[in-house]
């Protein structure tokens, strides 16, 4: 039987940054590939600077869909995940300061006011 190892327990202050987690955690940088599922759609993501909103971020991209990347503060760490989303070939729009609110739906269907445009003309997917 195999000795199974995990993540050491560490605590931080929120917001955490991801420079400050020791060993760096997985988002999916070079273990996730796409396959074109969601080109052309656009994804509206909350807390994605780090952690889990980062690891649904990038799989986002990979797939083809633009990415709006809502976040509080963590300038650094959003930028990062951009570059991901870029390095994917698909636009990364980062909105600080507070989480898209989301809303009623509208007419047209949609959920989040104002973000669906300033990622993509499709339908937002998250």
């Amino acid at each position: 039987m195999s000795e199974q190892t995990s993540q050491p327990r560490q605590q931080q202050e929120p917001p955490g940054r991801t420079g400050e987690t020791t060993p760096a955690p997985d988002h999916g940088e070079h273990s996730c590939a796409g396959s074109g599922k969601l080109t052309g759609k656009g994804a509206i993501t909350t807390g994605s600077d780090s952690g889990i909103g980062r690891a649904v971020a990038i799989p986002f991209a990979r797939e083809g869909a633009d990415v709006l990347i809502s976040y509080l503060v963590e300038d650094d760490d959003a930028r990062e995940t951009a570059s991901w989303v870029e390095e994917a070939g698909r636009r990364a729009v980062l909105v600080p300061g507070a989480p898209v609110h989301v809303l009623p739906a509208s007419d047209d269907g949609s959920h989040v006011s104002g973000a669906r445009s300033a990622v993509t003309g499709g339908s937002p997917v998250l």
